[in-house]
């Protein structure tokens, strides 16, 4: 009896152990997803970018800014398709201390990245930059990869130029944040950006409009 209790005993602690380590490793960003077959429909980024809400606000991310940076309050991107297939400008705004919006045009490319064990069909990444000659501005702010939208209230995104390839950012459309966040795209944020806290950074609070603007990026 006393042998049968110990390897129970054993049994249980390793058990235990498997469930902690599986728990540990959940609360971690999963890449895998991004290219993974399965997740393919859910990928097609110039029908999430052609949404008939254009307007949605970054909801929540898996990093804060850096020392220097804009604190980015209540972002918010507007949508408007370019001439050419693949190509669109974002109006992106955020509040600043003294409640102005300050606005900038950013560009965008749409493009494919290279499917796990299958060819894509259809683009899933954009790459976004700022470009204002007359202030001699350009930056790139790299590949973003959609990693998952339903095309209606919610999408997801990589940030692969922050976080060593991990970041991630969730925008939900304007039409849709009085009913929160969809329990779908919740469930695959985390299991895509990680389960801690240290993960959910809110962005968007009720209190989130746009205020007078300050167009001085602007063309």
């Amino acid at each position: 009896i006393f042998t049968q209790l110990a390897v129970m005993n054993g049994t249980f602690r390793f058990v235990s152990i498997c469930l902690l380590l599986a728990g540990h490793v959940m609360a971690y960003p999963e890449i895998r997803i991004d290219d993974a077959p399965e997740y393919e429909t859910w990928q097609d980024i110039n029908a999430a970018l052609s949404n008939s809400d254009s307007l949605s606000w970054m909801y929540r991310r898996t990093y804060q800014p850096k020392p220097g940076d804009p604190e980015y309050a209540c972002v918010y991107a507007k949508v408007s398709r370019l001439e050419g297939e693949g190509n669109y400008m974002f109006l992106q705004g955020w509040t600043q201390p003294d409640n102005t919006t300050i606005e900038v045009p950013l560009f965008v490319k749409t493009n494919k990245t290279e499917g796990t064990g299958y060819t894509r069909k259809k683009d899933n990444a954009m790459r976004v930059t700022l470009n204002i000659p007359k202030l001699k501005l350009f930056t790139d702010f790299g590949l973003y990869k959609l990693i998952y939208s339903d095309n209606k209230k919610c999408d997801i995104l990589r940030v692969t130029s922050k976080q060593e390839g991990f970041a991630c950012e969730m925008y939900v459309h304007s039409t849709a944040l009085d009913s929160g966040v969809p329990p779908e795209c919740d469930r695959i944020y985390k299991y895509a950006c990680g389960r801690d806290d240290r993960y959910h950074y809110q962005v968007y609070n009720t209190e989130c409009k746009m205020h007078n603007k300050n167009s001085e990026l602007q063309q």
